[in-house]
């Protein structure tokens, strides 16, 4: 009987607050996955995030570029991820409650959290409070945005705060208050300043701070764009005065292009290839050693002289990258690189092609929201289809539009149920 007692006390629970239930779930699926996987070693990129994030907690300076007696400043990534992963470390270091990698795991896995609200929140200014409920318990539940919060990847920073923004845009088109425009833009130059996708966020939120209720668009726009530049402009100006070069936000963009459009990568499907293993590439790595934008543009320039003379292989690419974020080609060696165990990656999965499956049943539903919430995931999948697609990692920030898609498709099939209004927070 007390056991009874319990069980209805957890429903109750439940049913008073459903949004902090959702986010619990989360968190505790969130801790055991990294306890699970305590022997996750890091890897190429997330190594490389974390020998930035090191240097700058041991040193307080950005760690600069070295090839042989020559250093020089650093741009590759944006500075926003590895300045995140130092102040874990500092944490980290004050009481020692885990060993540096796992703290950092499980920081990101806890910030990921903020992914559930927002989501929560889009979800029920698009479609209703049912659907806003589903789409936190989806957030919370999904294992592909699990394991790429504790992946040590920027996406694991970036998508929350890109979907902070959206929300903050949506909140702005239901009041007219311009304070949400101006936490907009300051979300959106904080991801940009995380992940280079976040420039191709601006693009949808200026849409739709054009389109907003207010009657002046044009200041709207304004006040958006100074609000993402006030971010996003210190880093450009310390890159022109270091590097005497227009660089926005970071020099990876001709690494990225030649890794895929070299005649090594169209010999396999197009996959990604580290161009300094690539003899093509090998007297262009001589004449510019240091990754900055002189070897930014070197790369560029011949990736683009690639694409000019097999102009259809772009159309290649994009297949076979399409074939790859869809999971229809192995994906365990990816899902290596991110610490996802073999079985961890067959249900992400499953889990994602089931989503996709029920997203497709409500596009339908997709015509009553506004256009520009679903350039999002359009420009987020033209921003790595054509350059590589590792998954889940590059991914995640298009799977939570799966998960709205989905949501009034799942609310008919509940329909049944009562209504559970999120309340107002």
């Amino acid at each position: 009987m007390a056991v009874l007692f319990r069980f209805r006390g957890v429903l109750n629970l439940v049913r008073r607050h459903p949004l902090l239930t959702a986010a619990a779930v989360g968190l505790l699926l969130r801790v055991a996955y990294v306890l699970a996987t305590l022997h996750f070693i890091p890897h190429s990129d997330n190594q490389s995030y974390l020998d930035r994030a090191m240097y700058l907690y041991q040193h307080h300076a950005l760690m600069p570029n070295v090839k042989g007696t020559r250093v020089e400043p650093d741009a590759y990534w944006p500075p926003g991820f590895p300045a995140a992963m130092a102040i874990l470390l500092e944490l980290n270091s004050i009481a020692h409650p885990l060993g540096d990698i796992p703290f950092i795991r499980l920081g990101f896995s806890v910030f990921g959290l903020i992914s559930i609200p927002a989501l929560a929140f889009i979800a029920r200014e698009l479609f209703g409070p049912r659907e806003g409920l589903i789409a936190a318990w989806l957030a919370a539940l999904f294992p592909p945005a699990i394991y790429v919060g504790a992946s040590m990847y920027s996406e694991s920073m970036f998508v929350p705060i890109a979907l902070c923004a959206i929300a903050a845009m949506l909140a702005y088109r239901r009041d007219g208050r311009r304070r949400w425009l101006v936490i907009a833009g300051l979300l959106t130059g904080v991801s940009a300043l995380t992940h280079s996708e976040g420039l191709a966020l601006a693009l949808p939120l200026c849409w739709a701070a054009w389109k907003g209720p207010a009657s002046k668009a044009g200041q709207n726009l304004a006040v958006l764009v100074a609000a993402i530049l006030v971010v996003v402009a210190p880093w450009t100006i310390r890159n022109a005065v270091k590097f005497h070069a227009f660089v926005p936000v970071s020099t990876s963009l001709g690494n990225t292009l030649a890794g895929t459009y070299n005649p090594s990568s169209a010999a396999v499907d197009a996959h990604w290839l580290k161009p300094q293993s690539l003899p093509e590439y090998a007297g262009l790595f001589k004449a510019h050693p240091l990754t900055d934008p002189t070897q930014d543009s070197a790369l560029t320039h011949a990736a683009l002289s690639y694409v000019s003379k097999h102009p259809f292989y772009v159309v290649t690419a994009g297949f076979w990258n399409t074939v790859r974020i869809l999971e229809l080609q192995g994906s365990q060696f990816s899902a290596n690189l991110e610490g996802i165990p073999v079985w961890g990656n067959w249900l992400g999965n499953l889990a994602f092609w089931a989503l996709a499956l029920v997203a497709i049943a409500g596009v339908p539903a997709l015509r009553r929201t506004p256009g520009w919430v679903w350039l999002t995931p359009l420009l987020m999948y033209l921003a790595v289809v054509f350059l590589n697609t590792e998954t889940p990692r590059f991914r995640a920030p298009i799977d939570p539009f799966l998960m709205l898609a989905a949501t009034p498709v799942l609310a008919r099939a509940a329909s049944k149920m009562p209504a559970t209004r999120l309340k107002q927070r």
